[in-house]
């Protein structure tokens, strides 16, 4: 795989910047977010179980170290407990001594710890060292849990305090003083006699690895032993290792695995072949660096913040620089606006400009300002079809050759051959720079407007978003890779899910799903006055006030010429005039004269304006229309024999039928699925079309209410259960596709196992109230299937022409054998559905032609539409 080598700023030693050579390296991991905190610690693999704890920075030193790396399967358990025997063994490797370990392998001077036990090389070392002690009675008791007191002690024995410590004062108060005087005990809280465990130990530890350790350094007048500190630590001078703090790295070679650290000290150092380090991620960020007596790096310790995300920079007035993807914004650091070209970075070619990148990583200072900012521009788009080496071929089958790309996918620099079908590849042809983003959002469409869409109660403009030139695609019927735009919209609208793939700032890039027929794009709107006609210069015009779908007023001058058909049917004439209160339009030919639009387009009346793409008026469709029965309920599926869909707009209109006209801020509209306010309509009018669908509904604000509280379900008896004076206080039915058993609070009508009842829920208790055979409707008594079409879930029954069409969730009962073995099929399974079966069929309401349930029955004898 190619690396791209750029030269980029490196700070020396004396605060000036200098140039040295950077090779493009790794994005850390940002697929499942807009914006990353990019991570502190690098290391081996840390373990999954301290990952983002307040344990995980010790750990991962310590596992740098060798020391207390966890256990076989890789788990740290922080918050296990720990035994003598094994903080004896922490104690000698983290004191250097581990390989001399077997050595000292043996009998101890412990009567309970004998030359087999596991631990006693390091025990035998602890106690020559005087690390360790017995208990008074002679024991070791190497499986004890630990307590603090104890860990403490051994703690403060390995930074040498031990001898001193001991005239101090009395145990273990003594010791856990002095701990805290030293900083062993630093960002940690316990208690002398609680269990000690493995994560706050590891704290500790690391903090005792850095102390000053003390030493005899001399002798006192009467001749005894003097103590003091060493000026050394345990982690410098018995491991060997350096520590660097507030280093930056200023440098990254990805060929040499290296890092260039300023500070301190100016110099590159390889990493430790063990060593899992991101160096993109480490680039111009402040880090305690663990060098080992090889000058190699085992440990990288990211202390200040930096994040990728798209931006917005301003290197104006407000000096900021805003994260887009997080909703953030930092102040830009006095030493960065004082020299732009040495602390900002575009396209690896030269310094950033005030604007929006798709793509950047930013560096904090300790005060929270920006320090540093790599900012990157993506220009173009294309969805991958297949890899053949650094060919790309699209699936518009284009070809692009990638060689020489540095190209970033899921966090990390990757070759070509990485790449995967499907993956959505933006790029920048200038500057050879790629990123495949793998961002993603699944669901149906909700709203189609002439310049966006909604998705997930998220609206998604067609127009491009940062990240391309190009406006957010999709493949038409043709495969031709094109716009997303409205008519796409409309096509997929009632097709099922949609996946759109967004870029950092969360615009869609390409959207897939299924495409159904092309809808131009309506706007349904409720006349606030009559429709007014006027003839200019010549030209006969419609004037339209109007409340639009969102909630808008509208006013349209329509030249009635300009009509293209309302409701469907072709208007064009060679000319028009208004006629007493009507417009008439006429052919010079034989088609003579014909009312376009009349005088009765009234106020409250919703109409459909169709535009065309240029945002025109082309059509008109007055809609069947229909009464709201009182009392419809807001879960109901069917209103006056029409479905009821999820996104159907309901208008509710404060005094509507009054007599002030109406103004935008009277109008409420709401979908069908999303209605809360309220739960049932006393009155209202319905708008229908060809498909017996409800698309709106419009409502005076004072005829909605909040009565209902029972829900009617439809079921197939399978059981009941009568108390001792031969009430019915249980029952078992099948609903929706599930068997379900219910406390029956009241029930009026035998009931009888294998037959559909309706049974009224209350909506609190989850308790049936009623229960009542489900009402044949007599015209429809035919009980045999005459045909089945499985490709649209339909079917008919002799004597009937209607084709019944089986609802998304409808079943399909077997109930040929015992009413105790009932088989339940999907619509899937329509199918096993065949002619001359003899069948029951529960409509999902009366009066209309949708099911919801078939039951199959034994003898046909109870088989019927209900």
């Amino acid at each position: 795989m190619k690396q791209a080598i750029k030269q980029l700023n490196t700070i020396g030693g004396n605060g000036n910047m200098k140039k040295a050579k950077r090779v493009t390296a790794l994005f850390t991991a940002f697929v499942l977010a807009f914006s990353t905190l990019i991570s502190t610690v690098s290391f081996a693999a840390v373990n999954e179980d301290v990952a983002g704890t307040d344990y995980e920075v010790a750990v991962s030193k310590l596992k740098a170290i060798g020391v207390m790396e966890g256990y076989p399967d890789g788990s740290f358990q922080p918050e296990g407990e720990i035994t003598r025997a094994e903080f004896a063994k922490i104690a000698v490797v983290a004191m250097g001594l581990g390989d001399a370990a077997n050595a000292s392998k043996g009998n101890t001077k412990f009567p309970d710890v004998n030359g087999t036990h596991w631990a006693s090389g390091y025990i035998n070392l602890a106690v020559n060292t005087g690390l360790l002690k017995g208990y008074p009675d002679g024991t070791y008791k190497p499986e004890n849990k630990m307590t603090n007191a104890e860990g403490i002690s051994i703690l403060v024995r390995m930074a040498g305090l031990g001898p001193v410590v001991d005239k101090e004062g009395t145990w273990p108060a003594n010791y856990v003083g002095r701990a805290a005087n030293e900083g062993i005990l630093k960002g940690v809280n316990v208690t002398s006699d609680t269990k000690a465990i493995r994560g706050i130990v590891s704290k500790m530890l690391v903090n005792t690895l850095t102390v000053n350790l003390w030493g005899a350094n001399g002798y006192a007048n009467d001749g005894s032993v003097q103590y003091g500190p060493l000026n050394k630590t345990l982690l410098t001078d018995t491991l060997k290792v350096t520590e660097l703090k507030k280093e930056t790295v200023t440098g990254y070679d990805v060929d040499d695995n290296s890092l260039t650290l300023a500070g301190d000290v100016n110099d590159t150092f390889e990493l430790a072949s063990n060593v899992d380090v991101d160096l993109y991620a480490a680039y111009m960020n402040t880090v305690t660096a663990w060098v080992n007596d090889d000058d190699e790096i085992i440990l990288i310790d990211i202390t200040s913040k930096s994040f990728i995300d798209a931006i917005d920079l301003d290197l104006g007035a407000d000096k900021e620089v805003e994260l887009i993807g997080l909703d953030k914004k930092y102040d830009l650091s006095a030493a960065l606006l004082a020299d732009v070209a040495d602390f900002t970075d575009e396209n690896g070619a030269g310094s950033a400009v005030t604007g929006k990148y798709p793509l950047a990583k930013i560096v904090l200072n300790d005060k929270n300002e920006v320090a540093y900012i790599d900012a990157y521009e993506l220009t173009d788009m294309v969805v991958v079809e297949s890899v053949n080496g650094d060919i790309v071929t699209t699936i518009d089958e284009d070809e692009f050759d990638l060689d020489d790309y540095t190209i970033f996918k899921a966090g990390k620099l990757i070759a070509t051959t990485d790449m995967v079908k499907g993956d959505i590849l933006t790029f920048n042809t200038t500057t050879e720079i790629a990123e495949v983003y793998t961002k993603s959002v699944s669901g149906s469409i909700e709203n189609i407007y002439s310049d966006a869409f909604e998705v997930n109660d998220v609206v998604y403009e067609y127009a491009a978003g940062l990240t391309i030139a190009k406006d957010a695609m999709y493949m038409d019927e043709d495969d031709n890779f094109v716009e997303f735009d409205s008519d796409a919209a409309d096509k997929m609208e009632d097709e099922g899910d949609v996946t759109l793939f967004l870029d950092r700032t969360g615009e869609a890039l390409f959207v897939t799903g299924e495409l159904g027929e092309l809808e131009t794009n309506k706007v349904a709107g409720v006349l606030i006055n009559n429709a007014a006609f006027d003839t200019t210069f010549g030209k006969v015009y419609a004037q339209f006030n109007f409340i639009n779908q969102e909630g808008n007023k509208v006013t349209t001058n329509l030249k009635v010429e300009d009509l293209e058909k309302i409701n469907g049917t072709d208007v064009k004439k060679d000319t028009f005039a208004i006629v007493g209160a009507d417009v008439i339009g006429t052919d010079t030919d034989a088609n003579g004269t014909e009312d376009i639009l009349a005088a009765d387009v009234t106020a409250d009346t919703l109409i459909e304006f169709v535009y065309n793409s240029d945002g025109n008026i082309v059509e008109l469709n007055f809609l069947d229309s229909d009464v709201v029965p009182a009392s419809t309920e807001t879960d109901a599926k069917y209103i006056a024999g029409n479905m009821v869909k999820s996104d159907t707009l309901v208008f509710v209109i404060e005094s509507l039928n009054g007599a002030t006209a109406i103004e935008a801020k009277d109008v409420t509209v709401v979908q069908w699925s999303k209605i809360t306010a309220f739960d049932t309509f006393a009155a209202g009018t319905i708008y229908t079309n060809d498909k017996s669908e409800v698309l709106y509904i419009v409502v005076d604000a004072d005829d909605v209410n909040l009565d209902a509280d029972t829900t009617d379900v439809t079921g197939l008896l399978v059981s009941s259960r009568t108390n001792t004076d031969g009430d019915v206080t249980r029952a078992t039915a099948w609903v929706n596709g599930v068997e379900k058993t219910y406390t029956v609070n009241k029930v009026t009508v035998a009931l009888t196992p294998g037959k559909a009842y309706t049974l009224s829920v209350d909506d609190a208790t989850g308790n049936v109230t009623d229960i009542a055979p489900v009402v044949v409707a007599a015209s429809e008594l035919d009980e045999e299937v005459a045909t089945v079409n499985t490709s649209n879930r339909t079917f008919t029954v002799t004597g009937n022409a209607v084709a019944y069409k089986l609802v998304s969730d409808a079943v399909i009962i077997d109930r040929t054998g015992s009413v105790n073995n009932i088989k339940v099929k999907t619509t899937t399974d329509l199918k096993k559905l065949i002619a001359g079966n003899q069948v029951t069929i529960i409509l999902d309401e009366a009066g209309t032609q949708f099911v919801k349930m078939v039951i199959i029955t034994d003898n046909g004898t109870d088989g019927g539409v209900y």
